[in-house]
């Protein structure tokens, strides 16, 4: 994130290193910093620091703030890499991702041209797709889009004071950093509970965290004053706070809120501790991360595009791979920190007269805008024509692993029948299961069409289907305005006992989060009991993982971690996989424009093989023919007309249940 030039402390440069690498660290999948998004928090605070110290400066040496001079300096600061990595990111995206997500990259990057990334980041959270597609390769530009709110707003109000109140300038500036800054707290802890992505992204509730830097700055002579061994100490223990926070949170961290606290005011004690003899400065002033220091803006900007476009074209990565994208991310901030930050940061000609720098600024963004526009506009052009690909079966790779699913095929005029099925040879009374079907709005399908539920058959159920829904960590704010329960939070309420659960959820693009929540899931389901059946997500038709020219969805590397995570761990030898991947194959009717959410019809073949995969599960007859043992066909039966064999009409006309209230609305 951006640095500030004119005030250089050594400490401060390296707790710049320690946040970039933490933040790194975070999106490479380093287990053992699950929490490195707070690196992020640590960088809010320094910026709060040092531009309120290079405010306060200029008051007491002119008496007031030249805002031109001031926003010129940060465009010259900000603007060479921002639109650069826009630019470079976008023309990288053309040729390395899907063509369907070339839309959604375009409305980011006019955000991030636009000093509002975070607002459209937010208020797209919730989209349709949001909940399966893998994050933008811009959407690390939020917190650069929250800085730069923070350096419009807050240069205004300290000018405003300065100007009106030069008696108790100060003194009135620290009310309105301590009421700006508890207000902005509260609304954290508040706002973070109830609407995670909200907490997250807008600047109300990051505020506080930067107004914490600025409250160090207009108290620095009192700090000061403090005795250096306690200010030493103190130091340490903030950075020490910084490292837990790292090492403890991850995912499910309800965070900011609370928890941002320790990180927050970890940064406040190392950046209050500097010039003690006894802190920690002396160790933050080392080469290297004073060296990391002053290239942590370019970096920061550099290796999240670099690591998503990069999975975009090739699939989960290796460590291996992620380390040399990394170093390759800190290549690039390395020639960019020496080509284009500090000539234009230090141009001498730019610098002479403020207006210079506002109009070069205002022309570069501008034109970046336009850009912008016209790739948004032509964005829609470029997803038209599917790929389509057939999807591979589940168990075409190290067959002799899988446990014995009971998923079998009689119909061999669809697929070769597995030799393997569920139960005994000879019939047996029927069972009216009971089972929780526990999804997210890949399954919510069942209950937002009229008719969603018309081929469940032979069990008795609950279904709980939330949009946005993850296994174990947070989901995001869906469709239907409201955070859903993780699927293991909400199974824990239920005090039935399920003979099975069916789950359909749980796509993220971080592998090793994943892997933890199947897990998880899987142990939660086996302490109640219950038989579990997990159906293997829908391989997007139209979605390509290596590239708009490639010929493999991008997720497919959900069913490779799901092979990973259960079939090949023989402490889950009882769940059953079932392929729903393979079996809708590419039936192109079933499936919405994003070729994952289903139709209709494909909401009636999904009940349907659903049904039959709980018969087998439960050694039951099959639905609707009654044969026993019940076997379900690997793929689609193609002689079945769904909506006569069901006595449904055809509609696109869906339910949606919006907010806490569940309030009805219907569209379509």
């Amino acid at each position: 994130m951006a640095r500030t030039g004119e005030i250089r402390r050594g400490d401060i440069e390296g707790l710049r290193a320690v946040a970039v690498l933490l933040v790194v660290a975070y999106h490479a999948g380093i287990t053992q910093l699950s929490g490195g998004f707070i690196g992020v928090d640590v960088f809010f605070v320094i910026s709060g620091f040092l531009i309120t110290s290079l405010l306060l400066r200029e008051v007491e040496q002119s008496g007031t703030v030249s805002l031109s001079q001031f926003w010129a300096r940060r465009m010259r600061r900000i603007i060479p890499m921002s639109v650069l990595v826009v630019a470079a990111t976008v023309i990288a995206s053309i040729f390395m991702l899907e063509k369907q997500r070339m839309e959604d990259l375009a409305s980011v990057a006019l955000g991030a041209l636009g000093f509002c990334a975070n607002f459209i980041l937010y208020f797209t959270t919730g989209e349709y797709l949001a909940d399966v597609t893998l994050p933008s390769p811009l959407q690390h530009y939020w917190s650069l889009a929250v800085e730069e709110q923070f350096y419009i707003v807050w240069p205004l109000i300290v000018f405003a004071l300065a100007k009106y109140t030069r008696e108790m300038f100060r003194n009135l500036l620290l009310v309105v950093i301590v009421l700006g800054g508890g207000f902005s707290l509260v609304a954290s802890i508040t706002i973070t509970s109830e609407n995670p992505g909200a907490g997250y992204y807008l600047p109300h509730t990051r505020a506080w965290e930067l107004l914490l830097g600025a409250g160090l700055a207009v108290l620095f002579s009192q700090i000061n004053a403090i005795p250096q061994h306690i200010r030493g100490v103190v130091g340490w223990l903030g950075l020490g706070a910084i490292a837990l926070s790292a090492w403890q949170f991850d995912s499910n961290t309800e965070f900011p809120g609370f928890a941002a606290l320790l990180p927050v005011l970890g940064t406040g004690a190392v950046i209050a501790s500097g010039g003690s003899i006894i802190g920690p400065e002396r160790v933050l002033s080392f080469a290297p991360l004073q060296y990391i220091g002053a290239r942590s803006y370019s970096f920061y900007l550099w290796h999240w595009p670099v690591l998503v476009l990069f999975e975009a074209q090739f699939g989960l990565l290796s460590g291996t791979e992620t380390a040399v994208l990394m170093a390759m991310s800190f290549a690039l901030s390395m020639v960019t920190y020496d080509l284009v930050e500090q000539p234009v940061r230090n141009s001498t000609y730019l610098a002479r007269a403020s207006k210079r720098t506002l109009t070069a600024g205002a022309a570069v963004v501008a034109v970046s805008l336009i850009g912008g526009v016209v790739f948004a506009v032509v964005a829609p052009r470029i997803a038209d024509g599917p790929v389509l690909a057939a999807p591979e079966r589940f168990d075409d790779v190290n067959t002799e692993v899988i446990p014995d699913s009971g998923i079998t095929s009689t119909d061999t005029t669809q697929a070769p029948a597995p030799t393997t099925t569920l139960g005994s040879s000879t019939p047996v009374e029927r069972k009216r299961p009971q089972v929780l079907l526990m999804g997210d709005s890949t399954l919510a399908a069942l209950r937002w069409f009229e008719d969603g539920q018309a081929s469940l058959s032979g069990f008795k159920y609950i279904l709980d289907a939330e949009p946005c829904r993850r296994i174990v960590f947070w989901g995001c704010m869906g469709r239907e305005e409201r955070m859903p329960e993780s699927a293991v939070d909400a199974l824990e309420k239920y005090t039935e006992q399920f003979d099975v659960i069916v789950l359909m959820a749980g796509y993220h693009s971080r592998d090793f989060e994943l892997r933890e929540e199947l897990a998880t899931f899987a142990r939660a389901a086996q302490i109640r009991k219950s038989k579990l059946v997990i159906l293997t997500f829908k391989e997007s038709l139209f979605f390509p993982a290596r590239g708009s020219q490639g010929d493999r969805s991008m997720y497919a590397d959900y069913n490779v971690m799901l092979k990973q995570t259960i079939v090949k761990n023989s402490e889950f030898a009882d769940v059953i996989i079932a392929d729903w991947n393979y079996f809708a194959g590419t039936q192109e009717s079933w499936f919405r424009s994003d070729g994952i959410h289903t139709t209709l019809e494909g909401t009636l073949g999904l009940g349907w093989y659903i049904s039959h995969v709980v018969a087998a599960a439960t050694d039951n007859p099959c639905p609707y023919t009654d044969t026993y043992p019940c076997v379900v066909p690997e793929a689609a039966p193609t002689g079945i007309k769904w909506f006569r064999e069901f006595k449904v009409k055809d509609t696109k006309r869906r339910c949606f249940e919006f907010g806490e209230t569940r309030e009805r609305r219907c569209q379509g």
